[in-house]
Protein backbone atom coordinates (compact mmCIF):
# COMPACT_ATOMS: atom_id res chain seq x y z
CA UNK A 1 0.00 0.00 0.00
CA UNK A 2 1.53 2.85 -1.09
CA UNK A 3 0.10 6.63 0.21
CA UNK A 4 1.21 9.49 -1.91
CA UNK A 5 1.58 12.56 -0.23
CA UNK A 6 3.68 15.80 -1.63
CA UNK A 7 4.59 19.06 0.10
CA UNK A 8 6.68 21.34 -1.87
CA UNK A 9 9.41 23.30 -0.68
CA UNK A 10 10.85 26.87 -0.62
CA UNK A 11 14.14 28.09 0.58
CA UNK A 12 16.62 30.91 -0.38
CA UNK A 13 19.82 29.57 -1.90
CA UNK A 14 22.40 32.76 -1.74
CA UNK A 15 24.75 32.43 -4.77
CA UNK A 16 26.74 35.88 -4.11
CA UNK A 17 30.37 35.88 -2.72
CA UNK A 18 30.29 36.22 1.49
CA UNK A 19 33.63 37.78 2.59
CA UNK A 20 35.19 36.48 6.09
CA UNK A 21 38.07 38.60 7.25
CA UNK A 22 41.49 36.08 8.05
CA UNK A 23 43.33 36.30 10.90
CA UNK A 24 46.45 34.19 11.27
CA UNK A 25 47.81 33.19 14.58
CA UNK A 26 51.32 33.19 14.55
CA UNK A 27 51.56 32.34 18.19
CA UNK A 28 49.44 30.85 20.23
CA UNK A 29 51.98 31.25 23.87
CA UNK A 30 50.17 32.51 26.31
CA UNK A 31 53.24 35.67 27.14
CA UNK A 32 53.18 36.51 23.83
CA UNK A 33 51.20 39.93 22.70
CA UNK A 34 51.81 39.81 19.46
CA UNK A 35 48.31 40.17 17.94
CA UNK A 36 47.64 38.02 14.46
CA UNK A 37 48.17 38.90 10.87
CA UNK A 38 45.12 39.48 9.17
CA UNK A 39 45.20 38.59 5.43
CA UNK A 40 43.04 38.77 2.44
CA UNK A 41 39.43 38.00 2.97
CA UNK A 42 38.18 34.23 2.32
CA UNK A 43 35.05 34.44 0.05
CA UNK A 44 32.39 31.55 0.01
CA UNK A 45 28.20 31.56 -0.94
CA UNK A 46 25.45 30.03 1.49
CA UNK A 47 25.30 27.36 -1.17
CA UNK A 48 28.75 26.52 -1.36
CA UNK A 49 28.27 26.54 2.73
CA UNK A 50 24.91 24.38 2.88
CA UNK A 51 27.08 21.97 0.27
CA UNK A 52 30.11 21.44 2.75
CA UNK A 53 27.67 21.15 5.61
CA UNK A 54 26.13 18.09 3.39
CA UNK A 55 29.92 16.55 2.69
CA UNK A 56 31.33 16.81 6.58
CA UNK A 57 28.11 15.45 7.90
CA UNK A 58 28.32 12.47 5.09
CA UNK A 59 31.74 12.09 6.38
CA UNK A 60 30.74 10.78 10.12
CA UNK A 61 28.22 8.12 9.06
CA UNK A 62 29.57 6.53 5.73
CA UNK A 63 28.39 3.27 7.42
CA UNK A 64 25.01 4.27 7.98
CA UNK A 65 22.69 4.26 5.13
CA UNK A 66 20.05 5.06 7.11
CA UNK A 67 21.21 8.16 8.67
CA UNK A 68 21.03 9.83 4.98
CA UNK A 69 17.65 11.60 6.46
CA UNK A 70 19.87 13.29 9.54
CA UNK A 71 21.89 14.31 6.93
CA UNK A 72 19.48 16.22 4.36
CA UNK A 73 17.32 17.41 7.62
CA UNK A 74 20.82 19.24 8.57
CA UNK A 75 21.16 20.56 5.05
CA UNK A 76 18.03 22.38 4.75
CA UNK A 77 17.80 23.82 8.70
CA UNK A 78 20.70 25.66 7.88
CA UNK A 79 19.08 27.37 5.23
CA UNK A 80 17.01 29.69 6.65
CA UNK A 81 20.02 30.58 9.46
CA UNK A 82 21.48 32.93 7.00
CA UNK A 83 20.73 36.81 6.44
CA UNK A 84 20.97 37.67 3.09
CA UNK A 85 22.51 41.32 3.48
CA UNK A 86 26.19 42.82 3.52
CA UNK A 87 29.10 42.29 1.99
CA UNK A 88 30.44 39.76 4.98
CA UNK A 89 28.57 36.70 5.94
CA UNK A 90 25.60 37.16 8.73
CA UNK A 91 23.16 34.97 10.59
CA UNK A 92 19.50 35.95 11.43
CA UNK A 93 20.03 36.83 14.84
CA UNK A 94 16.26 35.64 15.21
CA UNK A 95 17.01 32.30 13.93
CA UNK A 96 19.28 32.20 16.41
CA UNK A 97 17.01 33.26 19.42
CA UNK A 98 14.49 30.55 18.77
CA UNK A 99 16.94 27.64 19.04
CA UNK A 100 17.46 26.12 22.17
CA UNK A 101 20.75 26.08 23.84
CA UNK A 102 22.13 23.04 22.79
CA UNK A 103 20.30 23.80 19.33
CA UNK A 104 22.18 26.69 18.89
CA UNK A 105 25.67 25.33 19.85
CA UNK A 106 24.79 22.42 17.28
CA UNK A 107 24.28 24.49 14.16
CA UNK A 108 27.20 26.63 15.07
CA UNK A 109 29.47 23.99 14.73
CA UNK A 110 28.29 22.48 11.49
CA UNK A 111 28.14 26.31 9.84
CA UNK A 112 31.98 26.24 11.51
CA UNK A 113 32.80 23.07 10.35
CA UNK A 114 31.82 23.64 6.47
CA UNK A 115 33.46 26.90 6.63
CA UNK A 116 36.62 25.64 7.62
CA UNK A 117 36.05 22.79 5.21
CA UNK A 118 35.99 25.34 2.44
CA UNK A 119 39.10 27.10 4.13
CA UNK A 120 41.44 24.15 4.39
CA UNK A 121 40.59 23.00 0.99
CA UNK A 122 40.75 25.99 -1.02
CA UNK A 123 43.11 28.13 1.31
CA UNK A 124 45.44 26.47 3.10
CA UNK A 125 45.84 23.63 0.07
CA UNK A 126 44.33 20.48 1.47
CA UNK A 127 41.66 19.34 -0.70
CA UNK A 128 41.07 15.69 1.04
CA UNK A 129 39.12 15.92 4.47
CA UNK A 130 38.25 12.59 6.28
CA UNK A 131 36.81 11.67 9.58
CA UNK A 132 39.19 11.40 12.35
CA UNK A 133 36.73 8.62 13.44
CA UNK A 134 36.62 6.93 10.25
CA UNK A 135 40.64 6.75 9.79
CA UNK A 136 40.64 4.93 13.19
CA UNK A 137 38.07 2.91 12.56
CA UNK A 138 39.65 2.25 9.14
CA UNK A 139 43.37 1.38 10.71
CA UNK A 140 41.43 -0.80 12.76
CA UNK A 141 43.01 1.07 16.00
CA UNK A 142 41.34 1.74 19.05
CA UNK A 143 41.25 5.58 19.48
CA UNK A 144 42.64 5.61 23.01
CA UNK A 145 45.59 4.05 21.14
CA UNK A 146 46.34 7.38 19.19
CA UNK A 147 46.04 9.90 21.79
CA UNK A 148 48.90 10.33 24.34
CA UNK A 149 46.03 11.64 27.74
CA UNK A 150 42.97 9.22 27.83
CA UNK A 151 41.07 12.37 28.94
CA UNK A 152 42.04 14.72 25.81
CA UNK A 153 39.27 14.57 22.67
CA UNK A 154 40.10 13.71 19.32
CA UNK A 155 40.53 16.58 16.48
CA UNK A 156 37.33 16.79 13.95
CA UNK A 157 39.51 15.52 10.75
CA UNK A 158 42.88 14.20 9.03
CA UNK A 159 43.28 16.50 5.95
CA UNK A 160 45.55 15.16 2.77
CA UNK A 161 48.00 18.40 0.58
CA UNK A 162 46.60 18.22 -3.30
CA UNK A 163 49.49 16.57 -4.29
CA UNK A 164 49.20 13.49 -1.32
CA UNK A 165 52.62 14.12 0.29
CA UNK A 166 51.50 16.04 3.61
CA UNK A 167 48.99 14.44 5.96
CA UNK A 168 47.66 16.45 8.57
CA UNK A 169 45.10 16.98 11.75
CA UNK A 170 42.16 20.16 11.98
CA UNK A 171 40.05 21.20 14.70
CA UNK A 172 37.15 23.07 14.13
CA UNK A 173 35.34 25.68 16.62
CA UNK A 174 32.78 28.09 15.65
CA UNK A 175 31.24 30.73 17.91
CA UNK A 176 28.46 33.37 17.17
CA UNK A 177 29.27 36.08 20.07
CA UNK A 178 31.95 39.10 20.14
CA UNK A 179 33.48 38.37 23.59
CA UNK A 180 35.44 35.35 23.22
CA UNK A 181 39.01 35.52 23.79
CA UNK A 182 39.67 33.57 20.65
CA UNK A 183 43.25 32.76 20.86
CA UNK A 184 42.35 30.74 24.44
CA UNK A 185 40.43 28.59 22.18
CA UNK A 186 42.72 28.02 19.68
CA UNK A 187 45.37 27.36 21.92
CA UNK A 188 43.23 24.70 23.97
CA UNK A 189 42.45 22.97 20.80
CA UNK A 190 46.22 22.73 19.56
CA UNK A 191 47.28 21.39 23.20
CA UNK A 192 44.37 19.21 24.20
CA UNK A 193 42.66 17.75 20.82
CA UNK A 194 45.88 18.43 17.59
CA UNK A 195 49.48 18.00 19.46
CA UNK A 196 48.13 14.94 21.77
CA UNK A 197 47.59 12.55 18.89
CA UNK A 198 50.24 9.92 18.73
CA UNK A 199 49.11 8.30 15.28
CA UNK A 200 48.98 9.12 12.18
CA UNK A 201 52.26 10.83 12.06
CA UNK A 202 51.78 14.32 11.04
CA UNK A 203 53.33 17.24 9.89
CA UNK A 204 50.84 19.96 10.44
CA UNK A 205 48.17 21.00 12.60
CA UNK A 206 45.02 23.50 12.52
CA UNK A 207 42.89 24.27 14.74
CA UNK A 208 40.36 27.20 13.46
CA UNK A 209 37.71 29.47 14.84
CA UNK A 210 34.91 30.69 12.92
CA UNK A 211 33.40 33.81 14.08
CA UNK A 212 29.68 34.38 12.85
CA UNK A 213 28.13 38.24 12.89
CA UNK A 214 24.70 38.97 12.67
CA UNK A 215 22.55 41.65 11.55
CA UNK A 216 23.18 43.73 14.99
CA UNK A 217 26.29 42.73 15.72
CA UNK A 218 29.48 45.07 15.54
CA UNK A 219 32.20 42.51 13.88
CA UNK A 220 32.19 41.19 10.72
CA UNK A 221 32.33 36.90 10.54
CA UNK A 222 36.33 36.22 10.73
CA UNK A 223 37.96 32.61 9.99
CA UNK A 224 40.37 32.71 13.04
CA UNK A 225 43.56 29.80 12.38
CA UNK A 226 47.00 28.23 13.49
CA UNK A 227 49.45 26.91 11.84
CA UNK A 228 52.22 24.76 13.05
CA UNK A 229 54.38 22.66 10.84
CA UNK A 230 55.61 19.88 12.93
CA UNK A 231 57.60 17.47 10.16
CA UNK A 232 57.42 15.00 7.46
CA UNK A 233 54.37 12.06 7.02
CA UNK A 234 55.33 9.71 4.24
CA UNK A 235 54.47 7.09 6.58
CA UNK A 236 50.63 7.04 5.41
CA UNK A 237 48.35 5.21 3.04
CA UNK A 238 48.27 7.76 0.32
CA UNK A 239 45.49 6.08 -1.55
CA UNK A 240 43.61 4.80 0.77
CA UNK A 241 42.48 8.65 2.39
CA UNK A 242 42.35 9.94 -0.74
CA UNK A 243 39.83 7.51 -1.61
CA UNK A 244 38.05 7.91 1.41
CA UNK A 245 37.90 11.43 1.08
CA UNK A 246 35.50 10.22 -2.33
CA UNK A 247 33.40 8.05 -0.27
CA UNK A 248 31.72 11.10 1.62
CA UNK A 249 30.77 12.63 -2.07
CA UNK A 250 29.33 9.41 -2.94
CA UNK A 251 27.42 8.72 -0.08
CA UNK A 252 26.09 12.37 -0.62
CA UNK A 253 24.87 11.83 -4.20
CA UNK A 254 23.33 8.30 -2.88
CA UNK A 255 25.57 6.31 -4.83
CA UNK A 256 26.46 3.87 -2.00
CA UNK A 257 27.33 0.72 -3.67
CA UNK A 258 30.55 2.94 -4.93
CA UNK A 259 30.49 4.37 -1.00
CA UNK A 260 30.93 1.33 0.38
CA UNK A 261 33.71 0.32 -2.06
CA UNK A 262 35.68 3.11 -1.39
CA UNK A 263 35.65 2.68 2.13
CA UNK A 264 36.72 -0.79 1.68
CA UNK A 265 39.84 0.71 -0.39
CA UNK A 266 38.11 -0.99 -3.15
CA UNK A 267 38.18 0.31 -6.75
CA UNK A 268 34.89 1.96 -7.96
CA UNK A 269 33.39 0.18 -10.83
CA UNK A 270 33.84 2.22 -14.33
CA UNK A 271 30.69 4.69 -15.47
CA UNK A 272 31.06 3.04 -18.50
CA UNK A 273 29.28 -0.44 -17.09
CA UNK A 274 26.03 1.27 -15.65
CA UNK A 275 22.38 -0.34 -15.80
CA UNK A 276 19.59 0.36 -15.15
CA UNK A 277 19.77 -1.45 -11.57
CA UNK A 278 22.20 1.27 -10.72
CA UNK A 279 20.41 3.71 -7.79
CA UNK A 280 22.15 6.40 -9.15
CA UNK A 281 23.29 7.04 -12.88
CA UNK A 282 25.58 9.42 -14.41
CA UNK A 283 25.66 11.40 -18.00
CA UNK A 284 29.06 12.45 -19.27
CA UNK A 285 29.06 15.90 -20.38
CA UNK A 286 30.97 18.91 -20.04
CA UNK A 287 31.65 22.21 -18.03
CA UNK A 288 32.22 25.84 -19.56
CA UNK A 289 35.74 24.86 -19.55
CA UNK A 290 34.96 22.15 -21.69
CA UNK A 291 36.31 20.00 -19.15
CA UNK A 292 34.43 16.44 -19.13
CA UNK A 293 32.25 15.90 -16.03
CA UNK A 294 30.33 12.83 -14.98
CA UNK A 295 26.80 14.36 -13.93
CA UNK A 296 24.46 12.65 -11.68
CA UNK A 297 21.72 12.11 -13.88
CA UNK A 298 19.18 9.91 -11.70
CA UNK A 299 17.83 11.46 -8.58
CA UNK A 300 17.61 9.61 -5.57
CA UNK A 301 14.77 8.59 -4.26
CA UNK A 302 14.96 7.64 -0.11
CA UNK A 303 12.02 5.29 0.86
CA UNK A 304 11.33 4.45 4.42
CA UNK A 305 8.31 2.17 5.86
CA UNK A 306 6.40 2.05 9.03
CA UNK A 307 4.09 -0.55 9.44
CA UNK A 308 1.95 -0.52 6.15
CA UNK A 309 2.54 2.72 5.04
CA UNK A 310 5.89 3.88 2.86
CA UNK A 311 6.90 7.38 3.10
CA UNK A 312 9.53 8.47 0.57
CA UNK A 313 11.77 11.86 -0.16
CA UNK A 314 13.02 12.70 -3.86
CA UNK A 315 15.43 15.03 -3.94
CA UNK A 316 15.05 16.58 -7.07
CA UNK A 317 15.42 20.41 -8.12
CA UNK A 318 12.18 21.52 -10.04
CA UNK A 319 12.59 21.60 -14.04
CA UNK A 320 12.61 25.59 -13.52
CA UNK A 321 15.92 25.12 -12.04
CA UNK A 322 19.15 24.66 -13.80
CA UNK A 323 20.88 22.64 -10.98
CA UNK A 324 23.30 19.38 -10.98
CA UNK A 325 26.19 17.98 -9.44
CA UNK A 326 29.17 16.14 -11.14
CA UNK A 327 32.27 15.00 -10.45
CA UNK A 328 35.50 15.20 -12.79
CA UNK A 329 36.36 12.60 -14.96
CA UNK A 330 40.02 12.48 -14.34
CA UNK A 331 38.99 12.42 -10.41
CA UNK A 332 36.62 8.97 -11.51
CA UNK A 333 39.34 7.84 -13.68
CA UNK A 334 41.81 7.53 -10.45
CA UNK A 335 39.37 6.21 -8.69
CA UNK A 336 38.72 3.45 -10.96
CA UNK A 337 42.05 2.14 -12.27
CA UNK A 338 44.36 3.58 -9.64
CA UNK A 339 46.79 5.90 -11.28
CA UNK A 340 46.64 8.81 -9.42
CA UNK A 341 47.72 11.33 -11.84
CA UNK A 342 46.59 14.59 -10.09
CA UNK A 343 47.81 17.02 -12.25
CA UNK A 344 44.28 18.83 -12.30
CA UNK A 345 43.91 22.77 -12.36
CA UNK A 346 40.28 23.38 -11.32
CA UNK A 347 38.98 27.24 -12.72
CA UNK A 348 37.84 29.20 -9.82
CA UNK A 349 33.92 29.63 -9.26
CA UNK A 350 31.85 31.60 -11.50
CA UNK A 351 28.40 32.84 -12.19
CA UNK A 352 26.94 29.57 -13.60
CA UNK A 353 29.46 26.67 -12.15
CA UNK A 354 30.65 26.39 -8.90
CA UNK A 355 34.22 24.82 -8.57
CA UNK A 356 35.54 22.94 -5.22
CA UNK A 357 39.40 21.96 -4.77
CA UNK A 358 38.63 18.15 -5.10
CA UNK A 359 36.91 18.09 -8.55
CA UNK A 360 33.39 17.98 -7.55
CA UNK A 361 31.37 20.50 -9.81
CA UNK A 362 28.00 22.08 -9.36
CA UNK A 363 25.98 24.12 -12.17
CA UNK A 364 23.54 26.38 -11.50
CA UNK A 365 21.55 29.09 -13.34
CA UNK A 366 23.07 32.84 -12.39
CA UNK A 367 19.38 34.03 -11.94
CA UNK A 368 18.47 31.31 -9.70
CA UNK A 369 18.03 32.45 -6.03
CA UNK A 370 15.29 29.82 -4.91
CA UNK A 371 15.40 26.22 -5.21
CA UNK A 372 11.73 24.43 -5.08
CA UNK A 373 11.60 20.54 -3.99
Amino acid sequence: MYILHYHRYEFNVGLKQKKFKVLNYKTLKAYDKSVPVAEGDFQASQFKIAYAIARTLCSHHLNYKELYFDIMSSFFSIMNLFNYNGDYLQLKQSRLNRLRDFSRTSRIGELAQAVSYLFIQERLGFPYIIDFHLYCEKYKCKSEKLISNKRSKSPDFVILNSDLQNIGLYESKGISQGNTNIKSLLKKALEEQLEIILKPKTSQLIPVCTQFGNENSKYDSSINYHFKKIGNSNSFDKKELFRQHYASWFYLVGDFNRASKLLDNQAIDSFDNQNSNDSISYQEGEDDKNNVIYWVEKPLFYEIRLDSYYFGINFKPSEKIDFKIGIDKKVVSNLVYGSYDLNIDYPPSNERYLYFSDGIVIQIREEAEKIKL
